[in-house]
């Protein structure tokens, strides 16, 4: 008999310097790696218990209760230069993301999407899987544009991520 216990998560995926998750499709793609805090759009389905499950089971082995998830830190918004292509580092434990611009640098905050997920894959045309990028795209009209990104969980919002300005018909 044995005092040892635990488990392994094989394959626990991180996000992308360039948006998204890093991606890899294991079984000729019906299933893929692991994506913290869970999500609907990626393979296994219910992701979302397993890892809920594997956060439960850490604890219990040190037989500790489960502690609340805190808000998730604030996202980095990428350079760009097309409000049609706007993507972000994302954030640990952020289950999803709020796009937020304003017009001029005065102007009032202004939300023009919510329930942003940064874990969408798509199939690459050489049939790797990939994050769907952009992360978000906009169609403002003429004029300078600031936009910044919010991450959500459970637990609430982070801060905004920094500002990015962008110039549109000029």
């Amino acid at each position: 008999k044995s005092a040892a216990v635990g488990s392994l998560a094989w394959s626990l995926r991180f996000h992308s310097e360039r948006g998204g998750f890093y991606y890899h499709a294991d079984f000729n793609g019906r299933s893929d790696s692991l994506h913290y805090p869970g999500f609907a759009t990626t393979k296994p389905s219910g992701e979302e218990a397993i890892i809920a499950e594997l956060r439960r089971g850490a604890y219990a082995i040190q037989g500790q209760a489960v502690p609340a998830e805190p808000p998730p830190e604030a996202p980095t918004l990428l350079p760009f230069s097309d409000p049609g292509a706007i993507s972000w580092q994302g954030s640990a434990g952020a289950s999803s993301y709020r796009v937020e611009r304003r017009q001029g640098e005065s102007g009032k905050w202004v939300v023009i999407a919510t329930d942003i997920h940064d874990a969408t894959p798509c199939q690459a045309p050489d049939a790797t899987i990939v994050s769907a990028l952009p992360l978000f795209s906009d169609r403002p009209g003429p004029g300078r544009w600031y936009y910044r990104v919010i991450a959500h969980n459970g637990a609430g919002d982070s801060i905004p991520s920094n500002t990015v300005e962008v110039n549109v018909g000029h």
